[in-house]
């Protein structure tokens, strides 16, 4: 660079980053999926929180990747047998 009174030399410095590439054919989207849910539970048990201590499990097939997943909402359905 050359300057009025001289050249000055700037010092280099170092960046520490990190970038990702993403496929071109590759979509990234929220996918909201409902699910009904038929159960039997003790009647002095709280299902709603039995449900948000649920371990769910998706098995996905292959090349696509689950970032997030929690739960948005939970509705009870009909009265008690």
């Amino acid at each position: 660079m050359n300057w009025i009174w001289g050249e000055k030399k700037q010092e280099k410095t170092k960046v520490d980053f990190v970038a990702k590439t993403h496929r071109r054919d590759l979509i990234n989207r929220t996918v909201k999926v409902h699910l009904e849910l038929k159960l039997e539970y003790p009647g002095k048990m709280d299902i709603i929180q039995a449900i948000r201590d649920t371990k769910t499990i998706f098995d996905l097939p292959p090349g696509i990747v689950m970032s997030d997943a929690h739960l948005v909402h939970v509705e009870i359905l009909g009265e008690p047998s």
